[in-house]
């Protein structure tokens, strides 16, 4: 209903060529006002953890057989340790294609990707990266951000 009120809103000005630009942003700002319309996410981070599943001896590897599930889990707690909850969102992922480098994590807006194998990884994600805005180096996907290639191990 509101998206059609907005809608409804820029169509009519094309209508009334005396309605100036000035004019509906100030209706679409009163519209917003109005529907109590955010614009903005709630959250700063979204984590995205791989949790899928592939079958035993899966020659790209299984994420959720690396301990993917249980690194999720320990994303939420600390999300909550550092009083995190509602700002920063730890998500479950489906396959993230990376399967073969271990645990796949992408945290957004950066678009940063990494490879988490213990929990002393996702603690040090989450004060460095999510708390000082540091990128963690040596948890860097292979390929991905520029990063040079790794050995797999």
């Amino acid at each position: 209903m509101h998206l059609q009120l907005m809608t409804d809103i820029y169509l009519d000005s094309f209508k009334k060529p005396q309605v100036r630009l000035p004019q509906l942003v100030i209706q679409f700002i009163r519209v917003l006002l109005i529907t109590n319309v955010s614009l903005m996410s709630k959250f700063t981070h979204h984590i995205f953890v791989c949790i899928n599943e592939r079958p035993k001896g899966d020659p790209r590897g299984c994420c959720a057989a690396l301990g993917s599930v249980g690194l999720h889990a320990f994303f939420k707690k600390e999300v909550e340790r550092l009083g995190l909850k509602g700002i920063v969102r730890a998500n479950k992922a489906g396959c993230l294609d990376q399967c073969e480098y271990g645990p796949s994590v992408v945290i957004y807006p950066e678009g940063v990707w990494y490879w988490v194998g213990k929990e002393a990884d996702v603690t040090e994600i989450m004060e460095r990266h999510i708390g000082k805005g540091e990128i963690v180096d040596r948890l860097l996907m292979p390929g991905k951000n520029g990063s040079l290639p790794m050995v797999k191990a």
